[in-house]
């Protein structure tokens, strides 16, 4: 993760089998299935998005907890990579630190179709609003 000129990594290993994740080698009690916090948002892509109930998922940062995922509705999404038919999400936290702090507000628009790509994120932060839109996709 880099905060400007300052870089902080994070290493979270995982022993399912154990019921174990290590966080700087101070153990973490885990269920089946537990996410760390990028993870839980490629996770998300493989939902079912169309029903409105919230998702919960687990992930673990510095210690376990839930992350209440919102399905917002759909929109339609201009990126300097094209227009795109969306579906708005927001990650909630329970827990503190990670991608998505307690009290903190993260958006995801993705594709509303079978890949569900991210094609937007909106974050607010103390000093502003963070937007990250897709520029390009490249197809193999």
């Amino acid at each position: 993760e880099c905060l400007g000129k300052r870089v902080r990594d994070g290493l979270i290993e995982f022993n399912y089998g154990e019921g174990i994740a290590s966080r700087d080698g101070k153990p973490i009690a885990i269920t089946d299935p537990t996410f760390d916090s990028l993870s839980s948002v490629y996770y998300i892509r493989t939902l079912d998005l169309s029903n409105a109930r919230p998702i919960e998922l687990n992930v673990v940062s510095r210690k376990l907890y839930t992350l209440r995922v919102e399905v917002q509705g759909r929109e339609t999404i201009k990126t300097p990579a094209g227009t795109f038919r969306t579906i708005r999400v927001e990650p909630k936290s329970s827990g503190e630190g990670g991608l998505i702090g307690k009290g903190k507000n993260l958006l995801i628009w993705v594709t509303d179709d079978e890949r569900k790509v991210p094609v937007q994120i909106r974050s607010k932060l103390k000093v502003g609003t963070l937007v990250g839109k897709l520029r390009a996709v490249e197809k193999n």
